[in-house]
């Protein structure tokens, strides 16, 4: 099952008056356990704005997992990684929104992960879980005692995913 990661650099490597710092490589660790474990087959397929920074970083988050760093599109040529990463099953967005526009364009209503920043832009939507790292990104093991629903566009029946999470004590589940 492919998941999409987007992992956005350029601006914001650094701090930024709106967005805050960077996102945090542990919030990219977690979120690919997550994913990992609600969906074990998952083939990871990270995209970014700076490769070369995914490539210094990434390899030990993802250890023996099946995964592969997108770099044949350049920066200006973001809505191909847009167009990709909509073709994706499950989404791990960072500080940017081009994961959540990916969800909006998919055909199959991913589970997406993304910071509580971006909140605003899904609030009644199903598939969506926002994390709330936290200035110290004290993540704490977190038994959530619900689903997910999962239903593709145009079906009749939803399948509901049993999720376990290691996220913050504020992490916020909306389904």
């Amino acid at each position: 099952m492919a998941c999409g990661v987007h992992v956005r650099r350029g601006d914001l490597s650094g701090f930024h008056p709106v967005y805050g710092e960077p996102t945090a490589l542990e919030y990219f660790t977690k979120a690919i356990s997550l994913i990992e474990s609600i969906q074990p087959e998952s083939v990871f397929y990270i995209f970014s704005d700076d490769v070369k920074w995914v490539k210094q970083h990434f390899p030990p988050i993802l250890k023996d997992r099946k995964y592969r760093i997108c770099d044949v599109n350049t920066p200006s040529e973001g809505y191909l990684d847009l167009y990709l990463l909509s073709l994706c099953k499950n989404l791990i967005g960072s500080q940017g929104s081009l994961a959540m526009y990916a969800k909006l364009f998919s055909p199959h209503n991913p589970l997406l992960i993304c910071p509580k920043i971006r909140d605003w832009l899904f609030k009644q939507e199903p598939n969506v879980m926002f994390v709330n790292w936290g200035e110290a990104m004290q993540l704490q093991p977190l038994e959530l005692n619900s689903t997910i629903s999962y239903a593709p566009p145009h079906t009749i029946c939803q399948k509901q995913i049993p999720i376990m999470a290691l996220l913050s004590p504020k992490t916020q589940v909306i389904s």
